[in-house]
């Protein structure tokens, strides 16, 4: 049996159970409340079953795509019918995180190996027809970001490592600091934010701000105040100097006890003028003496719209989790949603933790994690997307995204770069 047989034949057994187990409500959130990105693995990331979309979900997705194949079928296809194109890749290219410079030029990091921390880095340019591999002698990589075509940052396992040059063909990469960075977002060449922490239960993490070269220490950047706060910092980003959120993990008393799973508390912080750092009207990722919640994925798609990603946990399991935020006088009113995994319970195999997140409005927003689950988001409700070119599901973890409106958005993974195009035609 090949191993994609194998694959289905573990989807349509798990299909089987869901009526039964009635773990959660699926993938419809229209009346209701509602990495690897990091240094060290995140969990839930091998091992997980593959559920299928709800039938009204699947049937929904099939009357909106059409027979987007056409034709060209008889030619060989790289896009699958809901437009998402398959590009090649390099060989052992597990990928974390993508970054475009808005000219036609993406990057994307990962590592050379999915599962060793000490694995070595992959650093890969698109330059609009193929990928080409970059040479970086560093580890595991996990952030990209940058200002513009010559001024790029990318962080990981040993370091950070910053790119310039006369073109975007020819960056000079130097180490500026070492620090494992899990995590980069910038406003500006002058306003780089980084988070850094060795493995989420390790509640040691920093902050880092760039605000220029000599700003600070020598290599230009300083470490914000709220690193004295024992954390995992997880995630930074942001839409705007003044607008800049962080989050992570902090320990809830559970992390040393073997029963554990997932032994943290999930905390989001929201930058305040006065550059310190409120917790106050984030949302409240629930967790037990037993069970922990985590933060995985991110984004700002506005300052007035802010999505949240993880997973928090009842008294018997821990399920799979993403918030809404909408921002009003005093804060943020949260919608919490579930896209139906969870752990620890019967009928629960694994979560499958949404690792991603881009959205071009609040009304078009893409959600994307293990084991090739992609969902968008139209504003009332969460649709399955297609990736593949046959029948079979995707196994490849969704891992990072990156895009520009009115051009094209890319989704990078385990050995997996997928581009589709924004453009609307005339």
């Amino acid at each position: 049996m090949s191993e994609r047989t194998a694959v289905l034949a573990v989807v349509l057994g798990a299909t089987a159970l869901l009526p039964a187990i009635a773990c959660s409500s699926g993938d419809d959130d229209s009346g209701s409340t509602p990495e690897t990105g990091n240094t060290g693995l995140d969990a839930g990331e091998a091992g997980s079953v593959v559920p299928e979309a709800s039938a009204e979900a699947a049937s929904d997705a099939d009357a909106s795509r059409g027979d987007a194949g056409g034709d060209a079928d008889a030619d060989v296809r790289t896009c699958s019918n809901d437009g998402f194109c398959h590009t090649e890749l390099p060989a052992k290219s597990w990928l974390a995180d993508v970054w475009g410079d808005g000219t036609g030029i993406v990057w994307a990091v990962g590592a050379d190996d999915k599962t060793s921390l000490d694995a070595g880095a992959v650093l890969l340019r698109w330059d609009g027809k193929a990928w080409t591999k970059q040479t970086l002698a560093a580890k595991r990589l996990s952030a990209i970001w940058g200002s513009g075509p010559t001024d790029l940052w990318v962080g990981g396992r040993d370091g950070l490592y910053h790119g310039t040059g006369a073109t975007s063909d020819s960056l000079t990469w130097t180490k500026v600091r070492g620090d494992a960075i899990v995590s980069l977002w910038g406003s500006g060449a002058n306003d780089v934010w980084a988070a850094s922490s060795t493995n989420r239960f390790s509640f040691d993490g920093k902050i880092l701000h760039y605000a220029g070269a000599g700003s600070g220490g020598a290599d230009g950047w300083d470490v914000d105040p709220i690193s004295s706060r024992p954390m995992a910092f997880r995630k930074v980003w942001g839409t705007s100097a003044a607008d800049v959120w962080i989050g992570g993990n902090e320990d809830n008393g559970c992390s040393a006890n073997s029963v554990c799973n997932n032994g943290a508390g999930t905390t989001a912080l929201h930058r305040l003028p006065d550059g310190t750092w409120s917790q106050a009207g984030s949302p409240t990722f629930e967790t037990t003496p037993y069970l922990g919640s985590e933060l995985t994925a991110v984004r700002s798609v506005t300052p007035n719209d802010v999505w949240i990603a993880g997973s928090d946990a009842t008294n018997t399991a821990s399920f799979d989790a993403y918030f809404r935020g909408k921002s009003k006088t005093d804060g943020f009113d949260w919608a919490k949603g579930t896209l139906g995994t969870c752990f620890g319970q019967v009928g629960c195999a694994n979560i499958l933790y949404t690792r991603a997140i881009w959205g071009a409005r609040p009304d078009d927003v893409y959600l994307g994690g293990d084991s090739g689950q992609l969902r968008h988001w139209d504003g009332t409700r969460m649709t399955l997307m297609t990736l593949t070119l046959d029948a079979l599901p995707s196994t490849a973890s969704l891992m990072g995204m990156w895009g520009k409106p009115g051009d094209d958005l890319w989704i990078v993974g385990s050995e997996i770069a997928l581009r589709k195009s924004l453009k609307v035609s005339p």
